[in-house]
């Protein structure tokens, strides 16, 4: 599982499945997805609202 696709996927408006959002969040909290990952899918997130 890649960050990138994550983002690209939510960008395009496609739902996340428990295991993307769990490998997004532990993988944050835990150091391996750096900041500018995370605001990117979270930028993605707001975007991509209907």
């Amino acid at each position: 599982m890649r960050v990138l696709d994550l983002i690209i996927k939510k960008r395009d408006g496609g739902s996340l499945s428990f295991q993307e959002i769990d490998y997004l969040i532990q993988g944050y909290a835990g150091g391996a997805i750096p900041d500018y990952q995370m605001s990117s899918f979270l930028m993605a997130c707001f975007f991509a609202r209907p």
